[in-house]
């Protein structure tokens, strides 16, 4: 005769199990960092929501560090804050980066309908009207935006007086109106003081303006970059910079030089050119064929030569704003579709990730993301025109007009941020 079976023993509901964090009692940090390091960051990202000392430990340096470096190998580092000059954690550079490469941002609007060319830079920023009134602002730490100076007009109340590029580097600023006048400014106690005028006979298809300060020994001076393209004959479209150096107080020089697509001008058609974007040594240009050629600067003392690099493909509608960061290889290009992220850097590269899958990052011959914003009617974006593109290591400022909205709401300005997403 078999024995009964074992009845199972009914545990008291009372009775709570203990759980036991290995993190806390058991390991050292230094060990866990050990087992975290062999972690992808999504891993990472989801051991940070288990409790306070593992979110601790999973945002460590030591562990983000090398995530970085390993899938932003061509990446400057480290992505500074505008109001500091110590870099970013590791964690924040990453998640930057990543949302750079997948497109995820916040975008916010502001209504504006009268600014026609704008130029910000970490704490200031200036802009030009269709009057041809510029002002200027001061960014503070908590993002609020005060009024440093204003004029009402530099070249008079016409419309040639509108202000059709301008650029930045405080308290050196450059303009262009409509009548090919530019003029360079320095900002003394909220007034403005012109170091240098001239005004050209020729009516360029477009520029843009560049200002970056040189570090010099002696005296500080500021670098003007006058970038400019116009039709040389009926076949050909140059592109072309002109550099203007120049102190608070006098000119110091000037040069120029020209770079063609072909060599052969008599017999190759070349598309005019509807956007540029400078940042050294990297000079891009769109053009009317839905086409963006990149082009690289060479600059010495001796020596001021552009080279042709290579035409990026991707636009189906045509290209009228650029935005370029040189450092961080990046360029952004608008169209009445959208905006597009491209990297300039490299070619397809092919990596196995920690947790041993095999990701393809893309770069150079196409674009990375596409990025679209819809209006507050949610109607068709595509009646949306790009004028102006502005970016740095965090953020895009676009500014769009749409001629469909009434006269107050023709213009707005877009700041896709990519940083707080």
């Amino acid at each position: 005769m078999s024995k009964p079976p074992r009845k199972r023993l009914r545990l008291n509901p009372t009775t709570t199990r203990t759980s036991f964090d290995f993190a806390r009692g058991l390991f050292s940090d230094e060990l866990v960092l050990h087992i975290f390091s062999y972690l992808s960051a999504v891993d990472l990202t989801q051991c940070a929501m288990v409790s306070t000392c593992w979110s601790r430990l999973a945002g460590d340096e030591w562990l983000w560090k090398p995530l970085f470096l390993h899938r932003f190998r061509h990446r400057p580092a480290p992505i500074q804050t505008p109001f500091s000059s110590s870099h970013q954690p590791w964690k924040i550079q990453y998640r930057i980066s990543h949302n750079w490469r997948s497109g995820n941002c916040s975008v916010k609007c502001i209504e504006n309908s009268s600014i026609s060319a704008m130029a910000p830079n970490s704490i200031q920023c200036i802009a030009g009207y269709d009057r041809g009134g510029i002002m200027l602002w001061q960014i503070t730490h908590d993002f609020k935006a005060t009024e440093l100076a204003y004029t009402p007009s530099v070249s008079g109340h016409t419309s040639q007086a509108k202000v059709i590029s301008i650029g930045l580097a405080y308290p050196m600023l450059a303009l262009c109106t409509a009548n090919m006048e530019v003029t360079i400014l320095y900002d003394v106690s909220g007034r403005f003081r012109q170091i240098y005028q001239a005004q050209s006979q020729i009516q360029w298809s477009l520029i843009q303006i560049y200002v970056h300060k040189i570090i010099a020994q002696a005296s500080p001076l500021w670098q003007v970059m006058l970038c400019f393209g116009m039709s040389a004959n009926i076949n050909a479209c140059p592109v072309s910079l002109q550099e203007i150096n120049v102190s608070p107080y006098a000119y110091v020089s000037s040069r120029h030089c020209s770079a063609y697509d072909s060599t052969d001008l008599l017999f190759t058609s070349q598309p005019p050119v509807t956007a540029l974007a400078y940042d050294y040594p990297h000079l891009i240009t769109a053009h009317a064929n839905n086409t963006i050629r990149q082009y690289k600067v060479e600059m010495t003392q001796g020596k001021f030569k552009i080279n042709f690099i290579q035409v990026l493909y991707g636009h189906t509608c045509e290209v009228t704003a650029l935005s370029l960061n040189g450092p961080a290889q990046r360029l952004v290009s608008g169209d009445r579709s959208g905006l597009k992220v491209w990297d300039l850097e490299g070619k397809t590269e092919h990596g196995i990730d920690r947790r041993g899958q095999l990701f393809k990052w893309q770069q150079g011959g196409d674009h990375l993301v596409t990025l679209h914003s819809t209006d507050k009617d949610n109607t068709n974006t595509n009646t949306w025109h790009v004028h102006w593109l502005y970016s740095d290591a965090t953020k895009i400022v676009a500014l769009k007009s749409n001629p469909a909205w009434k006269e107050r709401e023709r213009k707005r300005i877009e700041v896709y941020s990519f940083r707080h997403f």
